[in-house]
């Protein structure tokens, strides 16, 4: 009777194949980076992009601290330079956005009103618009100065309402240099349009009170 032979371990299953190696607990200070992750869709109030970049970006840190066989420190490294990425990726899509939303927002500004149509004197529609626009606070403030006027004639304090002048004014005066941006115009062009409208008694904005 023969001897039993010995298993031929070169034909085993799995014979010669390193053992799997298997994952390490996750380290408390995994948990720092995860959650910069994140955090990345909650400062961006939501999103696709925001949120694969912090979802994605939480479970690569947890998966790269869990790695065995390399030091602390590399696993540390590795990390950060995740996170980093996640959040400069972030920031990187913030800017974009916010430059594109602030171009859309000009544009819609000066949306009908051109260089060279605002240059175009010949235009009546467009110098009318113009002096309607200007002459927003007129209105209002030809009030004012009317209370002045009979406070001083009823003997009264006038302190609150020569105020309410001078506000107005100030506003007004914002408003004109806004106008003049607005429509690319030189003071000399605007005063030029006012004259023309009050000579020719075109109708005036509503005031304040009416918008």
């Amino acid at each position: 009777m023969n001897p039993e032979e010995p298993p031929n371990e070169a034909s085993s299953p799995g014979a010669g194949s390193p053992p799997p190696v298997p994952s390490l607990p996750i380290p408390w200070w995994a948990w720092i980076f995860a959650v910069l992750c994140f955090a990345i869709p909650i400062a961006a109030l939501g999103g696709a992009i925001p949120g694969a970049l912090g979802v994605g970006g939480g479970v690569a840190c947890i998966q790269l601290s869990r790695k065995a066989g390399v030091r602390v420190r590399k696993r540390v490294v590795q990390a950060a330079t995740v996170t980093m990425g996640c959040w400069g990726g972030f920031i990187l899509l913030a800017v974009i956005v916010t430059s594109g939303s602030a171009q859309a927002t000009s544009a819609g500004h000066t949306k009908g009103v051109s260089k060279d149509q605002t240059l175009d004197h010949s235009d009546e529609t467009l110098r009318r618009k113009i002096f309607s626009k200007a002459t927003w606070l007129v209105d209002d403030l030809e009030k004012a100065d009317a209370r002045v006027a009979e406070d001083r004639a009823a003997g009264k304090k006038t302190k609150f309402s020569e105020g309410r002048v001078k506000h107005i004014e100030e506003m007004h005066a914002t408003h004109l240099e806004w106008v003049k941006k607005h429509f690319d115009l030189s003071m000399p062009e605007l005063e030029k349009i006012l004259e023309e409208g009050f000579s020719n008694d075109w109708p005036v904005d509503g005031g304040s009170s009416s918008r």
